[in-house]
């Protein structure tokens, strides 16, 4: 059962949110999934109804700039926001039940930013996918100081980077059915870009705090994030992360050609941190 609604955010602004329901309107968790740059939470419905078989309940919000949340595309003027806006979201989930957050790509780093700075007690287990920690052609510190600047000049200021679906999965025409409701854009805001370049360092710099069961897949073959610096991350993460990579996978593992191996992994790892109970496809 799929519905979406709008929630608001910290500073007022509407948040556009998909939840997905088992069909029986009864679950045993709840799932918070943070989509990555350009996409929108509705992206994820063939994925999502994985999990509601498993008794997950799953709540994608629409990042601001991005699906059906208002705003300029790609544009936030304040990283923060990004995290701000999730712990709102965050009250807005059902109460007294235990609570996975789920990061791909971009949603990755937000994710584990929001894991390191904000409280996340209400969170039993994390999962991350390919989080953006570092491009896999980062510009030069010239031309990232450069965008600086223009981010302070020209809040507003987008960049168009254009991502094809031949580098996000190899199962070319499972992606082009996620992108059906034509949604996807490829504008980025140069303090957005900033933002996530920043929180990126951070993020592997502070790894060894992540303080709950986190489960972190790397596509082993990406075209779009730098898989060393997800090895910089491994090499300072916490005993609670469990790190692997996912070799000949491309970026979005979910819908690429293991996507039935993945799902099993990471239903794996709820099963084993007592999140859910096995069951059956």
């Amino acid at each position: 059962m799929k519905k979406s609604e709008l929630t608001p955010s910290k500073t007022g602004l509407p948040v556009h949110l998909t939840s997905w329901l088992p069909d029986n309107g009864e679950f045993s968790a709840v799932m918070l999934l943070v989509h990555g740059f350009g996409e929108w939470g509705g992206r994820y419905d063939l994925w999502a109804e994985r999990f509601c078989k498993n008794d997950i309940a799953v709540y994608a919000p629409d990042l601001r700039g991005h699906g059906k949340t208002v705003g300029k595309r790609g544009v936030v003027s304040d990283y923060r926001e990004f995290l701000e806006d999730l712990e709102r979201v965050v009250s807005w989930l059902p109460k007294e039940m235990p609570k996975i957050l789920y990061g791909h790509s971009m949603g990755g780093n937000i994710s584990l930013n929001y894991l390191l700075n904000f409280d996340h007690t209400d969170f039993k287990a994390a999962i991350i996918t390919s989080p953006w920690l570092r491009l896999k052609r980062q510009p030069p510190e010239t031309a990232i100081k450069l965008v600086r600047q223009i981010g302070r000049m020209l809040p507003s200021f987008t960049i168009v980077s254009r991502i094809h679906n031949d580098v996000l999965a190899h199962d070319i025409e499972y992606v082009k059915e996620t992108k059906k409701e034509g949604l996807y854009h490829n504008n980025i805001g140069a303090r957005t870009f900033c933002g996530i370049y920043d929180a990126g360092k951070y993020a592997i710099e502070n790894a060894g705090a992540i303080a709950i069961p986190t489960l972190f897949l790397q596509a082993g073959d990406d075209k779009l994030v730098d898989i060393e610096a997800a090895w910089e991350f491994e090499r300072n993460k916490s005993d609670l992360v469990d790190f692997r990579v996912l070799e000949g996978q491309f970026h979005e593992i979910h819908n690429d050609d293991q996507r039935n191996e993945v799902f099993e992994t990471m239903r794996s790892f709820l099963q084993k941190n007592g999140i859910i109970q096995a069951t059956e496809d």
